[in-house]
């Protein structure tokens, strides 16, 4: 019972946390991993084109694809794409690395992915838990 009183309080206390400005980043960066995994799915042509949502004008496009690229550079699993210079290079590696896990491994990396995206679009304002929470609750609420 103690462990249900204890949870209870942590989860009001976080929610508190959550402002517009946090959901629409995660939403933002689960749309952006959401277009990534279909990618990794479909292969086009222009990754960045592709997975960058539409409607941001040239000044926010730059901060999301800097915000992507730093993201990936604090996944571990890149350290074989690392080596890459540019950001569509190291999508393109992280791509192929990921059609080579079983399907919930990716799904678990892409998550992560979009929590950390999360975290770099929201201005690093919370804990990395907190963006994994916000990111798993809003994935889960858009994925039905």
């Amino acid at each position: 019972m103690a462990f249900c009183q204890k949870l209870t309080t942590y989860l009001k206390k976080w929610f508190k946390k959550v402002d517009a400005f946090l959901l629409d980043n995660t939403e933002t960066a689960v749309q952006i991993v959401g277009k990534f995994k279909y990618y990794i799915n479909n292969p086009v042509a222009d990754l960045l084109i592709q997975i960058i949502p539409g409607q941001y004008d040239d000044t926010i496009l730059f901060a999301v694809r800097k915000a992507v690229d730093l993201s990936l550079d604090k996944l571990i699993v890149l350290s074989v794409c690392n080596n890459e210079t540019d950001l569509e290079s190291k999508l393109l590696c992280y791509a192929r690395f990921l059609k080579n896990l079983p399907k919930d491994v990716r799904d678990a990396q892409l998550l992560k992915f979009a929590s950390l995206l999360t975290k770099q679009l929201d201005g690093e304002r919370f804990s990395q838990k907190d963006y994994d929470m916000i990111t798993q609750s809003v994935y889960t609420s858009s994925s039905g």
